[in-house]
């Protein structure tokens, strides 16, 4: 690799302009506040973040898992004629359309009780949050 001399000296000849040690010690400080004021922040976020997927799972599991219960032990009574049907595909839906239509029922459900919980608890985290800043 060749030496460039032109940038060589100019690194050299470099002699920055320092400033008062006050302002830069005010500005420095100024800099490191809000750095800190941010990370505190972020740093509530993720706890924030961390709640919110806590409640949600426990919120949607028990209610997943009675759903479940639930319509395993009273089916939905859809019966569809699965004779007519050629498509093998087409057939399995129609021989178990009821099974199928409560677990998709018990997925949509949990996750209604879900939202609706993270919901509250974040309207109540965001209160209490607005309560202790005054």
């Amino acid at each position: 690799m060749k030496k460039n001399d032109l940038f060589e000296n100019r690194i050299a000849d470099y002699r920055p302009e320092l400033s008062d040690d006050e302002e830069f010690m005010s500005r420095f400080v100024n800099k490191m506040d809000t750095i800190e004021t941010v990370r505190r922040y972020c740093q509530h976020e993720r706890h924030r973040l961390r709640c919110t997927f806590v409640v949600a799972f426990l919120s949607g599991i028990p209610v997943g898992i009675a759903l479940t219960l639930f319509f395993i032990f009273h089916p939905l009574p859809l019966h569809l004629t699965a004779q007519s049907w050629t498509l093998p595909l087409l057939r399995f839906f129609a021989h178990n359309a009821s099974l199928l239509i409560s677990g998709l029922v018990v997925i949509s459900i949990s996750a209604v009780v879900a939202y609706v919980c993270t919901l509250f608890y974040n309207l109540f985290a965001f209160r209490s949050a607005s309560s202790q800043q005054k």
